[in-house]
């Protein structure tokens, strides 16, 4: 019998449909640099490097910065990070309130999780 932690955890290709529902979402289809940034950060995760998710790869990869950002001149990862929270909290209050699978950003962080 499986454990209960065993039984709720999220594989990964739930997230990955998760992460299609939520993309195509009315907040997520506006917003093409909010899309990419949540595509990254979650296929980074999944692929076992979020712990190298740091401002600075965000920027580079995700948002199109240049090898030469600067998050003390340019708030545009936290900013976009910001919109990603508010947008992913729209659509579980609405779109997606009965999507079996939760992604979030937690605060202080760029690794998203997952939970049902």
């Amino acid at each position: 019998m499986q454990s209960p932690e065993k039984a709720d955890a999220v594989g990964d290709a739930d997230v990955v449909d998760a992460l299609g529902r939520v993309l195509q979402s009315a907040q997520f289809t506006r917003s093409p640099r909010a899309r990419g940034f949540l595509a990254y950060v979650v296929t980074e995760t999944l692929s076992g490097r979020g712990e190298r998710l740091s401002e600075r790869t965000v920027a580079r990869r995700a948002l199109d910065r240049g090898p030469h950002f600067d998050g003390r001149d340019d708030a545009s990862v936290r900013v976009q990070a910001g919109r990603v929270r508010k947008y992913l909290e729209d659509y579980y209050a609405d779109e997606g309130a009965d999507d079996p699978v939760r992604i979030s950003l937690p605060r202080g962080s760029y690794v998203p999780s997952f939970e049902r």
